[in-house]
């Protein structure tokens, strides 16, 4: 180290590097930062055209740890959106949507897409094309969907200020409105809010009735119109919720006003006159003011740089030290170098020269080859071997390396010769079409003519063998309502954190067409419900009568086909016979178990694994379903992102719930005796003498 600070003192003292040291050091009292290099690449169209919908790939190096990342868009007015992902552990890539739609972007102007988080960097500038076709297509296009844009109106919860555009902090808005010449294939409508400093904020994507309205409750003294002033409400009615396809945007304004309580003044009453004590003042120093920068980073930042340049000042000098050498050599035995013996002299001359040869070719050539490797997942390696998932102890495969090996089928299916000549079914953007689960991840996978569903488990499936005996027992049963599936197929995965390959098992099905409960009842299909209850009530009944229980029975894993017959799927926490007296897999889903099942069996909480697991939650979903179809408004009193009307504190305080109390109400024989024994059941702690639904109706 005392070689070094020698060296760097004898640079310094040469005044040639002090003048830039200068500038370096106000450059970063200044701007209190120094610049940093893009460490992530950003994929994408860079002239995308108005009114399109383009996808950017983000390729960062991989870490151990995950990272979030923010994508923002820049443009004249600063800030106009953003949005975030997240690298799992050892990922290369994140993928953002972004539309590009009026107001928010216009045609010929500059902007620039920023990637920022957790040590990442990227920028990107582009320019906005015209839609199209030209200008005279977006003419066309306006004019054809002027028809069906929607009409925005705004009022108090209250209705003291009607169809206005001015409300305070404490009031209830409304935002509701109709779409003209309403196209039921269009049935969404997506709310985007920008406040008075140009934060966007996305509303979950809502229904459109089938008569075209729709209506959205926000409380302004929420965190969201924290900011007083004017905000931008742009409603864009959309072809499906991932908004794939937007039709028409229509903008508002609207006015918060910010209120404060008035001050009422003290009545005033005369003081009497004492005279004040005489108190020096106390010497108060003088505030502090400490610089805005930190100089512990800039020094440091100075100090790294000092030695590097020292330690190429010293290559610098060695490389001319041998030069001098060699060409003093070779002067003195021009026609007999070869022959020199083996002297200190010569052996001083030889070793610089292999050196600067072997260290550049080796290194270059070796590391962009490895890492390319590991940036590209869908390659599988075939120098490891393949090791069972029975003995892997290491990371298990994350959902991007499943849906990396599903690219090339041939390889990570080399046993199984019909599946190796299938394709992963991708959506309309190109990416797989998967739906993914807590355990396990489900793919779209077509083999010929026939379509299925591949189940991968993000997890080790210890319980695998269960999956064999269940899939054995349901197959024995043959019912309609359940889904055989096999257990021998067996997927060749390359892990990209360690650069190994291991075959996991896999669940295959056949692909159900269909929506899950919860999405057609979102979808307004409320005239239906009653076929719907009847079809459960044989489906639960059917589950009793051999003794099976689904585990997790809620409306996101009952699936309505177009006959309006269902289909139960996800069996990971399943029930049968031959089970019996093992551990229960899973506690179920909140709004639709008891709360004494949720609750951890240490602290009171029961845990139970057989026939009768799925009984409070058969009688809740049925209940459910005959409410809704005799009032059908109230879904939307009850309904939120998750339940059907019951939550889980109807379940823990019945006696206070408004739902039981306006159930109970109904004049419908069936509702009321589930309606009686429901309220019964949630104060029980005797989960195994729930009585069926059937039994409660007979």
């Amino acid at each position: 180290m005392l070689k070094y600070f020698k060296l760097i003192m004898s640079i310094t003292n040469s005044m040639k590097l002090i003048p830039f040291f200068i500038i370096l050091i106000f450059v970063g009292m200044v701007n209190n930062t120094f610049a940093v290099e893009d460490n992530v690449v950003i994929e994408g169209n860079q002239s995308p055209g108005l009114y399109s919908t383009e996808l950017y790939k983000i390729i960062a190096e991989p870490s151990d740890n995950p990272r979030t990342v923010e994508l923002s868009v820049y443009g004249p007015i600063g800030k106009i959106a953003s949005q975030k992902a997240t690298f799992d552990r050892g990922g290369t890539f994140v993928q953002f949507f972004v539309k590009f739609n009026p107001p928010l972007y216009k045609v010929d102007e500059k902007y620039t897409m920023e990637i920022s988080g957790d040590g990442l960097i990227g920028r990107m500038n582009f320019d906005l094309q015209p839609a199209p076709g030209g200008l005279e297509k977006l003419n066309e296009r306006d004019e054809v969907n002027s028809s069906s844009q929607p009409s925005i109106n705004f009022r108090t919860l209250n209705e003291i200020q009607k169809y206005t555009t001015e409300f305070d902090s404490y009031d209830q808005l409304i935002i509701s409105g109709i779409i003209n010449n309403f196209d039921s294939n269009f049935r969404f409508i997506q709310i985007d809010i920008i406040d008075p400093k140009n934060k966007i904020t996305r509303v979950t994507p809502l229904v459109v009735s089938d008569s075209g309205t729709f209506e959205k409750e926000f409380d302004l003294s929420r965190p969201l119109w924290e900011n007083p002033g004017k905000y931008q409400i742009l409603v864009s009615h959309m072809n499906n919720e991932f908004g794939e396809d937007i039709v028409i945007t229509s903008s508002e304004y609207i006015q918060i006003n910010s209120i404060i309580a008035p001050q009422v003044p003290a009545p005033q009453v005369p003081a009497p006159q004492v005279p004040a004590p005489q108190v020096p003042a106390p010497q108060v120093p003088a505030p502090q003011i400490e610089p805005n920068f930190d100089i512990i980073p800039i020094a440091i930042i100075i100090f790294i740089f000092i030695l590097i340049i020292a330690f190429l000042e010293k290559l610098r000098r060695r490389n001319n030290k041998k030069n001098i050498v060699s060409a003093t050599s070779t002067a003195q035995t021009p026609s007999t170098y070869s022959q020199v013996p083996s002297t200190s002299t010569t052996r001083r001359v030889t070793r610089p020269v292999t050196r600067p040869v072997t260290r550049p070719v080796t290194r270059p050539v070796t590391r962009p080859v490895t890492r390319r490797g590991k940036n590209n997942p869908s390659v599988i390696p075939t120098a490891n071997k393949i090791q069972s998932w029975r003995n892997y102890k290491a990371s298990w495969p994350r959902n991007t390396d499943f849906s990396s090996a599903l690219q090339n089928p041939s390889a990570c299916f080399s046993t199984k010769k019909d599946f190796s000549t299938g394709k992963i079914v991708n959506s309309k953007a190109g990416f797989p079409m998967a739906r993914s689960g807590s355990f396990a991840i489900v793919f779209k996978f077509k083999i010929g003519n026939k379509t299925h569903a591949l189940k991968c488990f993000t997890s080790p499936p210890h319980g695998f063998e269960n999956q064999v005996r269940i899939s054995r027992y349901l197959k024995s049963k043959k019912l309609d309502f359940t889904v055989t599936y096999d257990t021998d197929v067996e997927i060749i995965v390359a892990i990209a954190a360690n650069s190994t390959q291991i075959s996991c098992p896999m669940l295959v099905t056949p692909w159900i067409e269909g929506k899950i409960l919860q999405d057609y009842l979102e979808q307004d299909n409320l005239k239906q419900v009653s076929e719907i209850a009847k079809e459960f009530f044989e489906m639960i009944s059917k589950l009793e009568q051999f003794k099976i229980a689904h585990g997790d029975l809620q409306s996101k894993n009952i699936i309505v086909q177009k006959d309006l017959s269902l289909k139960l799927i996800d069996y990971d926490g399943m029930f049968i016979p031959e089970l019996r007296n093992q551990p229960s897999k899973e506690d179920g889903t909140l709004h639709y178990q008891h709360p004494l099942r949720l609750k951890d069996v240490k602290k009171g909480g029961i845990s139970v694994y057989d026939e009768t697991m799925d009984r409070f939650s058969s009688i809740v979903i049925y209940l459910s379903l005959l409410v809704l179809s005799a009032k059908p408004n109230l879904y939307k009193k009850y309904h939120d992102d998750e339940n059907i009307i019951f939550k889980n504190k109807d379940f823990e305080s019945p006696d206070k719930s408004e739902l039981f109390k306006e159930v109970s109400k109904i004049h419908n024989s069936d509702i009321k005796k589930l309606n009686v024994e429901l309220i019964k059941y949630c104060k029980s702690k005797q989960l195994s003498k729930i009585k069926t639904v059937k039994e409660i109706l007979m």
